[in-house]
């Protein structure tokens, strides 16, 4: 099952990326290049220093991280906000959370020596802030998707997020 999850993930990450590149190759790539080298550092370090383990081999697991936290960083550029980046970012992290939470509940993930969700979902905020810095530096906003959700349906999502993050947040500190 391990397996078939980590097949699923690279497929998802693989083809989100294929469909955000296609848009803009030459404004996208160098956020894309510059992931990679920190998204493999990154995992190398947590990893090598006992944070947290995987049921799966190392060697499997770096090119999945690679692609679906590329997916995340360049989804996360193409389809920012002009306003409101906070809640955006919010609803993105809050999902990817979930995710993360599921996959260490089915035993995907293991944590160790003090490393948690919390640390990981702080890591997150911080790794797709400094994305974010750097493609407001490297990609215009003009050359990023320029529809917007209306603002009824764009309450709706955080609403729909800020609640589920409070029921998980709940399950955490009653439950684990």
């Amino acid at each position: 099952m391990h397996f078939l999850l980590l097949i699923f993930f690279f497929s998802i990450g693989a083809i989100g990326c294929f469909f955000v590149l296609k848009n803009n190759f030459q404004l996208y790539y160098k956020i894309l290049l510059n992931h990679i080298f920190l998204s493999i550092f990154a995992c190398l370090f947590f990893y090598l220093n006992g944070f947290y383990r995987f049921t799966l081999p190392l060697l499997y697991i770096i090119p999945t991280v690679v692609v679906t936290f590329g997916f995340l960083v360049l989804f996360t550029l193409h389809f920012q906000q002009r306003n409101h980046t906070f809640r955006y970012l919010f609803m993105i992290i809050n999902w990817v959370f979930v995710f993360e939470i599921f996959l260490e509940y089915i035993g995907f993930i293991h944590f160790r020596n003090g490393w948690d969700f919390w640390d990981s979902y702080s890591f997150y905020w911080i790794y797709l802030r400094l994305f974010i810095y750097f493609g407001n530096k490297y990609i215009p906003m003009e050359q990023r998707y320029q529809k917007r959700l209306p603002p009824k349906l764009y309450g709706t999502l955080f609403g729909v997020t800020l609640t589920l993050s409070i029921l998980v947040l709940f399950w955490l500190i009653h439950f684990r």
